[in-house]
């Protein structure tokens, strides 16, 4: 019996020492990429914001603004937790909070089912809807989504509507 115990603490030592070494190469690998993730994300967010408005000169608290000084629209943030990940994206509006474009940033859902959010259909869909009555078929809404992606798409809709009614709550206009 002696022996047997001997060779599981042996065994039980060596994977310690592997766990332990592992978790610190990975910690280190952490470090060093979290400045380059965050750098990578503002650029993401940077050409998001360009697609979205390609004129735009300036954008102050999400308000896009034209050279000319002219209000464009509005950039806004939006998170949202979809089937099997967290969503973000950025959902561009005219002056009269309509949806005038959508740009994922990030996502990890289902590949052929809620991953096709970044799909250009998806976004085409919602152009010149109301963000305040954005809402899914299934509740009652006029939109249908993606096929076999309704979690996805409600989470979508819903952090969409969430946000524009925040920020329109911020500035003051309801």
């Amino acid at each position: 019996m002696g022996k047997l115990v001997k060779l599981i603490l042996k065994y039980a030592l060596v994977l310690a020492i592997f766990c332990g070494v592992a978790g610190l190469l990975l910690a280190l690998v952490y470090e060093r990429t979290a400045p380059l993730k965050a750098l990578n994300q503002e650029k993401a967010k940077i050409v998001g914001q360009q697609k979205l408005f390609p004129d735009f000169a300036k954008i102050i608290d999400g308000e896009v603004y034209a050279a000319s000084g002219e209000l464009l629209g509005y950039v806004l943030p939006v998170q949202a937790q979809g089937y099997s990940s967290d969503i973000e994206l950025l959902v561009g509006l005219d002056p009269a909070y309509q949806i005038s474009g959508l740009q994922v940033l990030t996502q990890a859902e289902t590949p052929g089912f809620g991953a096709r959010l970044t799909e250009k259909s998806f976004a085409d869909s919602l152009l010149g809807h109301a963000a305040a009555g954005l809402r899914h078929r299934k509740d009652g809404g006029a939109h249908d989504g993606i096929t076999g992606a309704t979690i996805t798409s409600r989470a979508v809709f819903d952090g969409i509507r969430r946000e524009v009614e925040n920020f329109k709550k911020s500035k003051g206009a309801e």
